[in-house]
């Protein structure tokens, strides 16, 4: 059997800031549990979202966490004004090439 050569791959270090966010009314934090960077930032203003409560858990107190689907929003059309997605792309299933991004999946998400 031939041997497999193990490639890594390098990135720079990129430091950024997000210290405002404009918006109106409240905002959906699609996958903000783990990190939860925007319900950091905004607290009470912030409904997050997260398909695996240990991700919830994980995230900062101050937003309304939701265990919720992304594919499947419980809310009335129009709710919300602002809606984020940080750092939750490479977690989506399915679609990928509608976004130009590969299918990448959650280990256990099958």
């Amino acid at each position: 059997m031939e041997d497999l050569e193990i490639k890594h791959h390098v990135f720079p270090i990129v430091e950024w800031k997000l210290d405002h966010l404009d918006h109106k009314g409240m905002i959906l934090d699609i996958g903000g549990g783990g990190e939860g960077v925007i319900g950091k930032l905004m607290g009470e203003k912030v409904i997050a979202i997260d398909f695996k409560k240990e991700e919830l858990l994980e995230a900062a107190e101050g937003p309304l966490k939701i265990i919720m689907d992304a594919r499947e929003l419980k809310f009335l059309n129009e709710s919300f004004q602002t809606v984020t997605a940080f750092f939750s792309f490479m977690y989506f299933k399915g679609k990928s090439e509608q976004l130009g991004t590969p299918d990448l999946r959650y280990p256990d998400a099958g």
